[in-house]
């Protein structure tokens, strides 16, 4: 009987209690910050970084990140955790070309995500061959490299195949080996669709089964004075400039491994470096059997090149009077090594500069 009294009291007190007051709106910063924690593929970590240099960068993101048309909002993510911790401390100006691509939000540079924006064309845009040089780049090779062993296989009005049976010493091939397999060969890939930036998405194909590294920049192979003396004979005898050409790449096939017939011209291609004028193809050890290169279409049934350490084998992907062109004649494969191993190094050289290029990601 008590019950019923004290509840009534009960409930008209709770009716009649004031309301909460209202949450406090989100200020500037409030909002920035969770706008970067959206645009961000992982979460941020922050809490070494002073309130005063986050602020700021909290602050300004928002107008930013709306400005932006929809279709980079979607693409503009933080792939690293300290993407703003970074930012907030400088460092989108103090290391731009890692910064600006790894950490667009932080540093409001999602609009270099278009190529246009990010890769103006550069001033000095020369080409390493005009129409006609390249016809007389490849006539003067045999004359002008007798140490190098060269012997023309194939020439105009063929294209051009040259044989160098001495291009590279055991030592030299023993130095790229030993860099490949302390890089770490992984599954070699092609080149897939063009991505939003310019550059082309790498995919893995069943038509190649060989595994590669890269030589690159400040790499202990790029350093290496015997890798580097094998660059500098590359750019001798092609007269394309080093700066023109990719890092080696650095093959390893096993047995039963291969790379089915294709073309090292570039399809769909859209970046300043231009595509690939020569292959220059290193052999760096004795295959015991199979792991020839064949050019179906060159000669009359073809032509294969046999792997011999310290052999090497140049061809155009380029027409002689159109440099822009691919000479659909060198077409070639990778014939699958049936028994031991293969070791190889891939020198590409490009008709307008490549590093300089590629450290500011605006190459393919």
């Amino acid at each position: 009987m008590l019950l019923a009294p004290f509840l009534a009291w009960f409930l008209l007190h709770l009716c009649s209690s004031p309301a909460p007051p209202p949450s406090p709106p989100s200020s500037p910063a409030d909002i920035g910050r969770a706008a970067l924690a959206a645009a961000s593929a992982v979460p941020q970590v922050t809490a070494d970084v002073p309130s005063e240099l986050l602020l700021p960068l909290y602050e300004a993101f928002p107008p930013y990140f709306s400005s932006l048309p929809t279709d980079l909002q979607s693409l503009c993510v933080n792939l690293h955790e300290r993407c703003t911790a970074w930012a907030a401390q400088g460092e989108c100006a103090a290391n731009p070309n890692f910064m600006q691509l790894q950490c667009r939000p932080a540093c409001r540079s999602c609009d270099l995500l278009l190529y246009s924006n990010r890769c103006p064309v550069p001033d000095d845009l020369s080409a390493a061959y005009e129409p006609g040089d390249l016809d007389r780049v490849f006539e003067a090779i045999a004359l002008s490299f007798p140490d190098l062993q060269p012997r023309v296989v194939s020439s105009p009005p063929d294209p051009w195949l040259v044989v160098f049976d001495a291009f590279i010493s055991a030592q030299e091939s023993r130095a790229l080996i030993d860099a490949g397999t302390s890089l770490g060969f992984a599954r070699s890939t092609g080149i897939g669709p063009t991505l939003p930036d310019g550059q082309h998405e790498r995919v893995e194909i069943k038509s190649r089964t060989s595994r590669n590294a890269w030589c690159k920049k400040d790499s202990v192979c790029e350093t290496d004075p015997l890798v580097v003396r094998v660059n500098e004979r590359v750019e001798q005898v092609t007269r394309i400039p080093y700066d023109n050409y990719e890092h080696l790449q650095l093959l390893h096939y096993r047995e039963g491994e291969f790379y089915h017939l294709h073309h090292d011209f570039l399809p769909n291609f859209t970046t300043h470096d231009g595509n690939r004028l020569v292959t220059l193809f290193i052999y760096l050890n004795d295959v015991e059997e199979g792991g020839e290169t064949w050019f179906p279409d060159v000669l009359q049934g073809g032509i294969k090149i046999k792997p011999k350490l310290g052999r090497a084998v140049l061809w155009p992907n380029v027409m002689n009077q159109d440099p822009a062109a691919r000479d659909g004649r060198t077409y070639h494969e990778a014939l699958a090594v049936t028994k031991g191993e293969k070791y190889a190094a891939n020198a590409w050289g490009h008709i307008h500069g490549f590093k300089a290029l590629q450290e500011k990601h605006c190459t393919s």
